[in-house]
């Protein structure tokens, strides 16, 4: 005892021996509650030993490692900066939704009318898109959509257009894994015409086919 004061080990000591001496339950719960909060606080002192500047600086560090990597928003921007440089605007967009990040690429800055390989300009482009969605952190995946128009294809090499889609989805995707994209990272879909582009009220008939005839990489995790 010190100038008549009972430390905290000392008094839960004291109510653990009384409630032993009267048997009373209530009071020996009582005591072991006392003694796990006293073993609890012990805990919280030992731990208050970590330096807060190291935690600060290991917040720091990973608040700026987060900012470092791109965002969807960032590279929609990056790649609407991309469109405008190539003159491109409203033929290379890119938006963010529900699913992800959608890079809309139309097909006639990509591939001849009716045939799925890529032009010499088409083929540029996506070596630039390539360049910019590999630098996103490994988590992301990109999937290469294929969309036509509504208005049936049959040809010696397209039957349908599904066949059509299914071919350009999948030259688009070499075109990136060639450009750096990893393989594991790429894969492809084809929809036809079962997913129109959507356009404004009052639009035409053929400019809703044109919009609908496109590439979209999507960027999803």
């Amino acid at each position: 005892m010190r100038n008549g004061k009972k430390s905290a080990v000392e008094l839960a000591q004291d109510l653990l021996s009384q409630a032993q001496e009267v048997e009373d339950p209530w009071l020996l719960s009582y005591a072991d509650l006392v003694t796990n909060l006293l073993a609890f606080m012990v805990l919280l002192v030992s731990m208050a030993g970590i330096s807060f500047e190291s935690i600060e600086a290991f917040e720091n560090a990973f608040d700026h490692a987060k900012r470092a990597q791109p965002t969807l928003r960032s590279m929609a921007t990056e790649i609407e900066a991309l469109a405008s440089r190539e003159g491109l605007q409203g033929k290379v967009t890119a938006d963010v939704d529900q699913e992800g990040l959608a890079i809309k690429l139309e097909d006639q800055i990509l591939f001849p009318s009716g045939v799925a390989t890529l032009s010499p300009d088409g083929q540029g482009l996506v070596s630039k898109v390539a360049r910019l969605i590999q630098t996103m952190p490994d988590k992301y995946r990109f999937r290469v959509e294929g969309h036509t128009d509504d208005v049936p294809i049959n040809t010696a090499r397209y039957r349908s257009n599904w066949a059509l889609s299914a071919d350009r989805a999948l030259e688009v995707r070499q075109a990136l894994a060639a450009g750096g994209v990893g393989d594991d990272r790429l894969s492809i879909s084809a929809y036809a015409d079962t997913r129109p582009a959507e356009v404004p009220e009052g639009t035409s008939v053929e400019e809703r086919r044109a919009r609908s005839r496109r590439v979209v990489i999507r960027v999803y995790y």
